[in-house]
């Protein structure tokens, strides 16, 4: 049985490495939402391969007997030869389970589901033909004799190709009279009953009228068969939904990027998301990074190699002597001396905590944070940022939030990152510069997720934008600030100025410690703010979380695809990268 599990499964999902059945439809169906694609449950399927070997290996094999001795004959779904029958261990039972797969396949091939032919008795009887018609499609199905409205119906969805429909649905003759089931058997027997119809009652006509047999049957996710998905795969009420305000059929609309397929889309990567719901909840739970394969908590290969490598004596003499030095320059060398060590320190939970307290120069030599990022990814990586956020990003994301929903903060930012030319001289309070304002923006094409009950909840992008930045005026006491803080928080930029558009310091606040920025332009203290986190090796903000991993993702290109990413992350580097 395990070999026509795997055969099965890989009928409904040709990408899976499940080997139990039972496990396989649980995921089909938390990804596909649809009982009719997903596989019988492995009792179920012990059945239909009972059947299938009674069929096809012992009626069949002896079918040039003119005596043939027959089993207990099946009547319907669920029954099949005795459990203890030496039916199924007998000599023949390689061929008869050939027989099984090859009635399992050929049923595949011909685009009917295997396991969900509803076959109500097994007859060995006269059959008939009956013309029927489904959408604009017409075709001959065989139904045995007596024919009743059920098995004509199983028998026509099977021959169309389309999932069966037990509610909603009637069968009318040439006339247009409705056949019931008491009056379906002495119809038919009349030739001049004509056509066959079959039609959906109007709740399910747009989800089944709308396309033919060919375009109903289950296709792959894959990318490349995209232009063949289903329409039947989207809930009636939706598709009417789609519809309410044009009569026909929309499957994607250029100019405002909507449409069915635009929707199928967010719906496949939504569901694909929760799939890796384990190994998201597994890396929010703490910063050790364990679980994860990628993100600032995680141990990972860096690009400084040292030329000597420093006991850890040489390493704590170097620490002594650059908590004493006021040479910048030999405080930098003895820095870079000791990543080797300060790294495995700051993946150590038990001494992360004292990372700041060994290495106090952070807080007043400045550039360190930067100095530490390049040698864990380098020159070319380190610079990504400021490199391509005015050039490629900027512009883009503020075409694309001009798209969104109107509110009064979106104006303010949309005004501040993209002044219009004929402007007059603003308030001076007004807004942040526009490179930052820009950064803000980002917040709110990709907002944060919710946070679950007992957290937070949803959260706007106004309410996170407290959590990036805080401003400060010239003057106030930055120790006051700090011992403000009684909540251990994520790090964030402090920024103090005269107004919003005119900061002249920055500061990474980080565990009550304020770290200065060596740059003093809004975009570069920023900059610095994301490399503080791989610096740190602390996990983003969790409603921050969504812009970081495209900040991390998209433009440095730094563990791509070891992630977790929200569908919106995907989508928006798709909009801003084409």
């Amino acid at each position: 049985m395990r070999i026509i599990e795997r055969f099965v499964i890989l009928l409904y999902d040709r990408t899976s490495k499940c080997t139990d059945i039972d496990k396989a439809r649980r995921k089909l169906f938390a990804r596909k939402n649809n009982v009719q694609l997903i596989p019988p449950t492995k009792a179920a399927l012990e059945e239909h391969v009972k059947r299938a070997v009674y069929q096809g290996g012992h009626v069949w094999g002896q079918i040039l007997l003119p005596a043939p001795e027959l089993l207990h004959q099946p009547t319907g779904v669920g029954q099949g030869l005795e459990k203890d029958s030496t039916h199924l261990t007998g000599p023949g039972y390689l061929r008869q389970l050939t027989a099984a797969l090859s009635w399992f396949l050929a049923s595949a091939k011909k685009g009917v589901d295997p396991c969900f032919l509803r076959i109500r008795r097994l007859r060995f009887a006269a059959s008939m033909l009956l013309k029927a018609k489904l959408g604009d499609v017409q075709r001959f199905v065989r139904v045995a004799e007596p024919a009743n409205l059920t098995e004509f119906l199983d028998a026509a969805f099977a021959r169309f190709g389309v999932p069966a429909v037990t509610e909603g649905v009637k069968v009318v003759d040439s006339s247009g009279t409705e056949l019931d089931e008491d009056v379906f058997e002495e119809i038919v027997k009349d030739a001049s009953y004509g056509l066959l119809t079959i039609k959906y009652d109007t709740e399910l006509e747009c989800g089944f009228m709308g396309a033919s047999p060919e375009q109903s049957k289950p296709s792959s996710l894959d990318t490349s068969d995209l232009h063949d998905t289903d329409i039947v795969d989207s809930p009636p009420r939706k598709r009417q939904r789609l519809d309410a305000e044009a009569k026909h059929e929309h499957y994607y609309d250029g100019e405002s990027g909507t449409g069915y397929l635009a929707w199928r889309i967010k719906t496949i990567q939504r569901c694909s998301a929760k799939d890796r719901q384990t190994l998201f909840e597994a890396s929010a739970a703490g910063a050790s990074g364990e679980g994860m394969s990628g993100g600032p908590t995680v141990r990972r290969q860096c690009q400084f190699v040292p030329e000597t490598a420093l006991s850890e004596d040489e390493c704590k003499e170097a620490i002594s002597l650059m908590k004493h030095s006021a040479d910048e320059d030999i405080v930098k060398n003895k820095m870079k001396l000791t990543f080797d060590y300060r790294r495995n320190m700051i993946l150590d939970p038990q001494q992360s905590c004292n990372i700041l307290f060994e290495f106090p120069r952070f807080k007043d030599v400045k550039g360190l944070v930067e100095q530490d990022f390049v040698l864990m990814f380098g020159e070319g990586v380190s610079g990504k940022l400021l490199e391509k956020w005015p050039t490629a990003y900027k512009k883009k994301i503020i075409q694309e939030c001009r798209k969104l929903p109107s509110t009064s903060e979106l104006e303010e930012l949309l005004l501040t990152a993209d002044p219009p030319e004929d402007s007059t001289e603003r308030d001076a309070d007004f807004g942040w510069d526009s490179d930052l304002s820009s950064v803000f923006l980002l917040l709110h094409l990709i907002p944060p997720s919710a946070q679950g009950r007992r957290k937070p909840g949803k959260v706007s992008a106004s309410q996170a934008e407290k959590h990036l930045v805080v401003f400060k005026k010239s003057g106030t006491s930055i120790q006051e600030h700090l011992d403000a803080i009684t909540t251990s928080s994520q790090p964030y930029l402090l920024a103090v100025g005269a107004r919003k558009n005119a900061v002249h310091q920055f500061f990474i606040v980080l565990d009550k410690n304020a770290i200065p920025c060596r740059s003093t332009s809004c975009l570069g203290a920023f900059d610095e703010l994301f490399k503080a986190h791989f610096v740190f090796g602390t996990s983003y903000n969790p409603m921050l979380r969504n812009m970081y991993t495209f900040i991390q993702t998209t433009v440095y290109n730094i563990d791509v695809g070891k992630v977790k990413e929200s569908p919106r992350v995907a989508e928006v580097r798709v909009r801003l990268l084409h």
